[in-house]
């Protein structure tokens, strides 16, 4: 079976992301897939938290530091978001 039907459905994922000028390529029983998509981001609204945001997305409240860490260019501190914020959800 070749790398590419055994990845099947990540190359199926990576269409429905719409995933831009994907190569794929098939080398030395390694399969390398590159391109590029948009980043995933969220608006913050009123009553939301880094833990809530991070169950939504992780399904685990605990990995909130995923998301503080990826917008520390906007966030000082992880208990300091407000609403209308766009924030950067790194891929779990």
């Amino acid at each position: 079976m070749s790398l590419q039907v055994k990845y099947a459905e990540v190359l199926a994922l990576a269409n429905k992301f719409g995933v831009k000028d994907m190569k794929v390529a098939e080398e030395a029983g390694k399969l390398s897939i590159s391109g590029t998509t948009k980043t995933q981001y969220d608006t913050v609204e009123s009553g939301e938290s880094l833990s809530k945001i991070a169950k939504h997305y992780y399904k685990d409240a605990n990995k909130y530091m995923s998301i503080f860490n990826a917008n520390k260019d906007i966030l000082s501190n992880p208990d300091l978001i407000k609403p209308g914020q766009e924030l950067k959800i790194p891929n779990p």
